[in-house]
């Protein structure tokens, strides 16, 4: 049998304590969680975050049953609250739940004429506020 070298990484996680194997094992666990949200965040932000030149600024006609209130806030610039006012929804439904089911709940024999509502306060909202020139 071979014996392994002195500073080989058998010798190294054999002379650690139980302790410090546990500290070890915690720090990468913290690291790779740090890599993985962050990484979501930043393709988050690409997708959501302000339009880049040349990059064009959403459209309401684009607006799909998958997006939510939250998405729709953020996407086009509108106060967290405005949506839920604009279609009279209560104040306290989840801003994460997608725009088809709030369709199938509020308005369960036609969800297109909510769809369509979401995007009529949109545009009404877009008049009252145009956004401020590009440079």
């Amino acid at each position: 049998m071979v014996e392994p070298e002195p500073g080989s990484s058998r010798n190294l996680f054999r002379s650690l304590s139980a302790d410090q194997l546990m500290a070890v094992l915690l720090v990468a666990a913290g690291i790779a969680l740090t890599l993985f949200f962050g990484m979501r965040f930043v393709r988050a932000y690409r997708h959501v975050g302000p339009p880049a030149p040349g990059r064009p600024a959403p459209q309401v006609e684009e607006i799909r049953g998958w997006m939510t209130i939250g998405y729709l806030s953020a996407a086009f610039h509108l106060p967290p609250d405005y949506l839920f006012q604009a279609l009279g929804l209560p104040p306290d439904e989840d801003p994460r739940r997608p725009l088809r089911v709030l369709a199938r709940k509020y308005a369960p024999d036609d969800p297109e004429r909510f769809m369509e509502a979401v995007r009529e306060a949109i545009r009404a909202y877009q008049a009252a506020h145009p956004p401020p020139p590009r440079p």
